[in-house]
């Protein structure tokens, strides 16, 4: 054929066509079996990021985009508009007309439809997943720790969700008691003398409405629990309760046992541990629902005097008065009745988090405190409900569980021993005691490691922080040399994982290990001076501008921009025709109730609720309120009429439909043929 007047081996090219016609054929084999997956609903349940708990095969398609974490945004098509209003609140006109130009020349420049289009289709592919999850009454929930995200169906959410709210801490109320809270907080708020007339004015209750509890899926638990929250944003001691809370902060309220996180534990084991020293974790069980209330509000107040927040007598009754209405007027409303919180504080309660540390506090002051000086200890502390000791002795170590046992009735502990290599974990440190220290990284495997990918529409800053956080800590933790290669390895490979470069792993990694290294690395820096601008971010065009706004003396901080999280978490469900005629119900208007049998329908108005109506017309039915005069003319109710003049029968409220609400138009009742 000629090849070996060119230099060519026949043998050789034939066996590099053969080989990528095999390589094409595999590819579009591998092309095929997912396009027909993504057909026909096929795959695995739990895959990476997303854990399925509804039973359901979930769509590649959705798939694709949920394993893209909570926490990645795409492009919405809004960012210009919203560019240009913030660059119009600039002052100085002439960095304004510049700043324009900016953005008139990425309007302008090539491959920008191509970008349009994209984002485009992102939308489209999230529009997509959002009505399978619809249709299927299927939610997205965030883990309760890790960045999993957990596919459940409705029903089974709120089945976890009743188990753990409804239970004998609360206690189920006739009506909804917002207004009469409303009534009580701004009564309180008008007759103390603590607050000047402003902040009366400004704390009032008004607008409020019932919190509705949601929870927390604990992926890293048997059976998959749920963790409650009631979100108190406009309950009516919210303002009040934020209040009570900032004056709180301004003096010290933690515990001298109180640490601040993994470095400050890793630091201070180097620092106390002993040869034969070996620990042990203890974990407070439901702390928030364990506090007593009583007891909270008697401990709270005598804190405030000893600090000196409450200085005279008769503003300790006003003080007191305050935290009790705070503390004591938690409830919720769950499928439409209301139960109000009888012990324990709510997480989402601005009160709930000082009632505990305040508790615990005394629990150290009682026990612990006596404890170190007799040496029964030799190292104690704790992060808000985790605790960990440093002992010697184990006879010593088991007098004093039992005198922790036996403290408060309220107070359910669990102890963590060592496991079989001999590591504890707390906290995000893995520790080892005994002939030699150990102390290295732990994390929970309850789910692939998630933080913002690479290709996520957003600011660099945004993210870097994983990978800042993460390189971080690996330099600023005490822990053994052995350990840090090893979290080194991990970072190296999960941040590969997410899309980001090599280069700029390796560079930030080298970055905080020198970081670390300076001297000067404990100095605190100052907040940045200049006036702050707040900017939308807009690939190529954000970046320049701030360069523009740094250089005229501004500081520029990027807006988060559109997530998945806000996308799919959070979504109000989708509500069932009863649920909205129930509102409906309480307002005034015109009704028509139709009888289920011949069809014929009775149109009336009504000044009162509806539902109060429908009450009287079932009332008059069983009491045959109708008749007929001397003269043959009807008097009474007509659907009573029609009920006992005939075979048929209108039961219940179940028929009763709203055609108008508050119509000013006079409409008497007829019973339409």
């Amino acid at each position: 054929m000629g090849y070996e007047k060119w230099g060519f081996d026949e043998e050789r090219v034939r066996n590099r066509v053969e080989n990528r016609k095999v390589i094409k054929v595999e590819r579009l084999k591998k092309k095929l079996e997912n396009l027909m997956r993504r057909k026909h609903g096929e795959g695995p349940q739990e895959s990476g990021n997303v854990v399925n708990l509804s039973g359901m095969e979930i769509p590649i398609n959705v798939k694709e985009i949920l394993e893209q974490g909570l926490k990645f945004c795409v492009k919405h098509g809004d960012e210009i508009e919203k560019l240009i209003g913030e660059v119009e609140r600039i002052e100085d006109k002439d960095l304004g007309i510049e700043v324009f130009g900016e953005i008139e020349r990425e309007l302008r420049r090539e491959g920008r439809q191509r970008e349009e289009r994209e984002g485009t289709r992102e939308k489209l592919k999230i529009k997509e997943a959002k009505n399978w999850l619809s249709t299927n009454r299927l939610l997205v929930i965030k883990a309760d720790k890790g960045g999993g995200i957990c596919v459940i169906g409705q029903e089974e959410y709120d089945k976890k969700l009743k188990e753990v709210i409804l239970n004998d801490k609360v206690k189920l109320e006739k009506k909804d008691p917002t207004r009469s809270l409303t009534i009580k907080v701004n009564k309180v708020i008008n007759k103390n003398l603590i607050m000047n007339q402003d902040e009366k004015e400004s704390l009032k209750a008004t607008g409020c409405e019932a919190p509705k509890p949601k929870g927390l899926i604990k992926l890293h638990k048997d059976g998959q629990p749920c963790r409650p929250i009631i979100p108190m944003l406009k309950s009516p001691t919210r303002k009040l309760g934020q209040w009570l809370y900032d004056k709180i902060r301004e003096y010290e309220f933690r515990s001298k046992w109180s640490c601040t996180g993994g470095e400050e534990i890793s630091k201070e084991i180097r620092e106390k541990w002993k040869i034969g020293m070996r620990f042990i974790s203890m974990d407070v069980k439901d702390l928030y629902p364990s506090v007593p209330v009583r007891e909270g509000i008697e401990i709270l107040t005598k804190w405030m005097k000893e600090v000196g927040l409450v200085n005279k007598q008769e503003d300790e009754d006003d003080w007191k008065e305050i935290c009790k209405v705070v503390v004591t007027s938690n409830y919720f409303e769950y499928e439409g009745q209301f139960y109000s919180i009888i012990e324990g504080s709510p997480m989402g309660s601005p009160l709930s988090g000082v009632l505990a540390e305040l508790w615990l506090r005394k629990m150290e002051g009682e026990l612990i405190e006596e404890e170190i000086v007799k040496g029964n200890i030799g190292w104690y502390r704790r992060y808000v409900d985790d605790i960990i000791i440093g002992y010697d002795d184990e006879r010593k170590l088991t007098e004093m569980k039992n005198k922790i046992k036996n403290w408060h009735k309220n107070l359910v502990v669990t102890w963590e021993e060592p496991d079989e290599d001999g590591w504890l974990s707390f906290l995000d440190l893995k520790i080892k005691g005994g002939e030699e220290l150990g102390i290295g990284i732990f994390r929970k495997e309850v789910s692939k490691p998630m933080y913002v990918r690479w290709d996520s529409y957003g600011d660099i800053k945004t993210k870097m922080s994983g990978l800042n956080y993460m390189c971080r800590r690996v330099w600023k933790y005490s822990i053994n040399e052995e350990e840090r290669k090893k979290e080194i390895r991990w970072i190296r490979k999960v941040f590969k994982e997410h899309g980001f470069p090599e280069q700029t792993v390796e560079r930030c990694i080298f970055r905080w290990k020198m970081r670390v290294r300076k001297e000067n690395q404990d100095e605190v820096k100052g907040r940045k001076e200049g006036r702050w601008t707040g900017l939308t971010y807009l690939r190529n065009v954000t970046e320049r501008i701030s360069r523009k706004l740094k250089i005229n003396g501004r500081q520029v901080f990027v807006k988060k921009g559109k997530s998945l999280e806000e996308e799919f978490v959070g979504q109000k469900k989708k509500k069932d025709k009863k649920s909205i005629m129930d509102r409906r119900w309480d307002k005034k208007g015109v009704y028509r109730v139709q009888c289920g049998v011949c069809g014929r329908a009775y149109i009336g108005e009504t000044g009162v609720s509806i539902k109060i109506r429908m009450k009287q017309h079932l009332r008059e039915i069983k009491n045959k309120d109708w008749g007929v005069d001397k003269k043959g003319r009807v008097w009474g109710n007509a659907i009573a009429k029609h009920v006992w003049d005939g075979e048929c029968k209108i039961k219940g409220v179940g028929e009763l439909s709203v055609l108008h609400l508050n119509i000013q138009k006079d409409v008497s009742g007829i019973l339409v043929c």
